[in-house]
């Protein structure tokens, strides 16, 4: 079985793995976006700088044919112009797979064909670079103003693409927004489990020995402590149960032998010739014997168990006993004095008949051994006590 130091050792182990799994789910997320960041703005980049080179190449061979079309005498190089429009091709075809979309390979095939009929012309302009032919020039004219076009329908459609792409990074960010909030939630909530469940497991325990303590101190024996994990508190459980069994047997012998010295006490009270009556600090009567019976003609019904105001006590007796309960100390040879005439009592239409005494009372008081209370003895004669 494991111990509850263990069991909470691990549920904390289980915490922090569930807080460092959501960390890394987290960081997964983060790191997935901003790869597709690098990707898209990669990509864009080297698309338009591609786009650039061959836009900016191309516009300066189109401004050399065109000044020698203008003024037929300079010297341009045929021959670089020719390579430089051959590099411009290559550049196209070597850049080609840079551009995912079919549209941009479209437009970048269109220029290239172009670029390649503008190619197949320079030869025929070597021929006759002083006076080329109407038909020449409207030929280069047509192709490069295609060449402008397709290239000004390409980074129309790269902007089109880029504000596409500007809304799928929004779209991911919030996508990652909402994960990170619905990972934070489920952190929120397993860490509110975790602090809910673990203190619960460890306290439970604790609070049933504490139920178990509070029934002891109101003299509730028939109490056990059920716990079945075989740790720390389950020993602690075991031998509480085992001292609640241990005090349940003291207690009965106890209340044994408090039974059989209550019997004596009252064979005893019961042989003398005096009178005797026991009540608590509380005023409630607890015992009268047998004479004190006979002198009042009074049942146990009429006294046991009752407070002096509510029982058919006399008053002597009752003052003398309030007395000494109020001082909490022993009262010597007070006078006691009754004298009842036959009439009907006003409770309960009992009769009373011609009962007389006078004599003195001794009260001591008693500490009780089965409460904190304390118990006065008072036994009532006609002799003065010396």
């Amino acid at each position: 079985m494991i111990s509850l130091k263990r069991r909470i050792e691990m549920s904390y182990i289980v915490a922090v793995a569930v807080i460092l799994i959501l960390s890394l789910i987290n960081f997964f997320y983060l790191e997935n976006l901003h790869k597709k960041l690098l990707v898209m703005v990669n990509t864009l980049t080297t698309e338009n700088t591609i786009i650039n080179e061959i836009s900016h190449g191309l516009e300066n061979q189109r401004k050399l044919i065109i000044n020698q079309f203008k003024d037929p005498y300079q010297k341009v190089s045929l021959r670089e112009v020719e390579d430089n429009i051959k590099t411009a091709i290559e550049l196209i075809n070597n850049n080609k797979t840079f551009f995912s979309d079919p549209t941009s390979r479209s437009l970048l095939d269109s220029v290239q064909q172009s670029v390649e009929s503008i190619l197949s012309l320079i030869p025929q302009l070597a021929l006759n670079p002083n006076r080329p032919s109407p038909v020449l020039i409207e030929g280069f004219q047509s192709y490069f103003e295609q060449i402008s076009t397709n290239i000004g329908e390409l980074n129309t459609h790269r902007s089109k693409m880029a504000k596409d792409w500007t809304s799928s990074i929004s779209s991911m960010i919030n996508e990652t927004k909402r994960v990170m909030l619905v990972i934070l939630i489920i952190g929120f909530l397993a860490s509110i489990l975790v602090a809910m469940v673990v203190p619960a497991k460890v306290t439970l325990p604790f609070k049933k020995i504490s139920d178990a303590i509070r029934e002891i101190q109101e003299c509730n024996f028939d109490v056990s402590i059920y716990y079945n994990q075989k740790d720390e508190i389950g020993e602690l459980t075991t031998e509480i149960n085992k001292m609640i069994k241990s005090i349940k047997h003291f207690e009965e012998l106890r209340a044994d032998r408090i039974s059989v010295e209550l019997r004596k006490f009252d064979i005893l009270a019961n042989l003398t010739k005096k009178y005797v009556i026991v009540s608590n600090s509380e005023g409630q009567i607890v015992y009268v014997n047998n004479p004190l019976y006979g002198i009042l003609e009074l049942s146990s019904e009429d006294l046991l168990h009752k407070h002096y105001d509510d029982s058919l006590i006399p008053e002597s007796i009752k003052e003398a006993m309030e007395l000494a309960i109020k001082r909490r100390t022993k009262v010597e040879n007070a006078e006691i004095i009754f004298d009842h005439s036959s009439q009907e009592a006003e409770n309960d239409g009992q009769e009373l008949k011609q009962v007389s005494f006078k004599g003195f009372a001794n009260i001591i008081p008693i500490r009780g051994k089965e409460s904190s209370l304390d118990y006065y003895l008072m036994v009532l004669s006609k002799e003065f006590f010396a």
